[in-house]
């Protein structure tokens, strides 16, 4: 079941951000009550899911305007049926170099849709997660961004995750989101990149990210209850 509720109080927190209706667990009336209550932007964790309720939603009609999301760990066989997503805007979870590389390869694919993607940073270092731990594989990406020319593809920005494992779940947060924004803030005076965006912050952190100056929420449980 949707939560207008939530969402209402969401907004109120962060009225310039852009939320992203986690719905891997809502059901596509779900997605049409989010729909119908002004959420445009839904975002999906597998590629299965996303094709099969992109198809099913496309089939009633008139919502050219929702943008799909990806959001889960992209792996490289997944690519092809991904580019198939006629209303795939962004991909959040670019999370190396090997993926990288493979999505510009296949890029042709996207049939002159243009979808940006985020670097994902594994700032809590957890083995479980994916993304980049480290400022050299990190800059090595940006360094492959730049020297592609004419792609349908567009890097705007990081992703994060704060920490799954925490016994303060706060702090922990406090920290992967400011080593996020310094990350942004490093990659602009070091490459000739400009207002990059951050996609950071969940259900239960999202405060906490909007105080670092998050672009992208995505929120799940809060939006759909049955989660």
């Amino acid at each position: 079941m949707f939560n207008i509720e939530n969402l209402e109080k969401i907004k109120e927190v962060a009225p310039h951000v852009q939320i992203v209706a986690v719905s891997k667990f809502a059901s596509v009336n779900d997605i049409f009550s989010a729909y119908y209550a002004g959420v445009k932007h839904f975002g999906e964790s597998k590629v299965q899911h996303l094709i099969e309720k992109s198809k099913e939603i496309n089939s009633i009609g008139n919502n050219e305007d929702l943008c799909w999301h990806f959001i889960g760990r992209l792996q490289s066989n997944k690519i092809k049926q991904l580019f198939t997503v006629s209303n795939l805007k962004y991909i959040h979870s670019v999370d190396s170099l090997k993926l990288l590389k493979e999505l510009y390869q296949k890029q042709a694919l996207l049939n002159q849709n243009k979808v940006k993607f985020f670097l994902q940073i594994n700032t809590s270092l957890e083995k479980e997660k994916g993304g980049v731990i480290d400022r050299d594989s990190l800059f090595e990406m940006i360094n492959y961004i730049l020297s592609q020319k004419k792609a349908q593809l567009e890097f705007i920005g990081l992703m994060t995750i704060s920490r799954l494992r925490s016994c303060d779940f706060a702090k922990d947060a406090d920290e992967c989101f400011l080593k996020l924004t310094n990350y942004k803030k490093e990659i602009e005076r070091t490459f000739p990149i400009s207002s990059l965006k951050l996609s950071m912050g969940m259900s239960q952190d999202y405060h906490i990210a909007v105080k670092y100056g998050t672009d992208f929420l995505r929120i799940g449980s809060a939006l759909f209850e049955n989660h």
